[in-house]
Formats: C-alpha cells, structure tokens, sequence
C-alpha cells in the first residue's frame, strides 16, 4: 500500500514543487476573492449594504483558505515536519 504521507513530504521537500503549488494557491486565492463575491451578485443577494460584507467575506475566505493550503508546504520547507 503507497504512503501517501511520505509522498507529500517527499514530494514538498523539493523547493521548485513547492513553490509552484504555494503560486498555484495565489491563484486560487485571487480567483476565489471575485468568484465568491460574483457568486453573490449572480443570485441576486449583492445591493448596496451587503456588497461591501459580501467582499470582505470572500476575501476572508479565500485567505483562509489560501493560508490552510500553504502552509502544507511551508511546514516541510520549514522542517517542523519530518519523518
């Protein structure tokens, strides 16, 4: 049975992989932070007064989501994670 632990560690302890998937997340983060407020607009629930809650929630999604997504890498990059 593969080790799927191993393989991510492994495969995130190579720099140019890791850097390419933390990008890759910067990308997600950046298409999240207007999909998720578009999202809003499309269904009709964006007007004047929630328009600026909706942004600042999308936003704070897609951080959040970002920042879990990244540190995967960073926590091997980092060697606070080994085996």
């Amino acid at each position: 049975r593969p080790d799927v632990f191993m393989m991510v560690v492994r495969g995130f302890q190579q720099i140019e992989i890791a850097s390419f998937y933390i990008i890759s997340a910067a990308a997600l983060l950046l298409h999240l932070t207007h999909g998720i407020q578009s999202s809003f607009q499309t269904w009709g629930l964006n007007n004047e007064r929630s328009f600026p809650v909706i942004t600042r929630g999308g936003t704070l999604a897609a951080v959040a989501l970002f920042l879990g997504y990244a540190a995967i890498p960073v926590v091997i990059i980092a060697g606070i994670l080994k085996r």
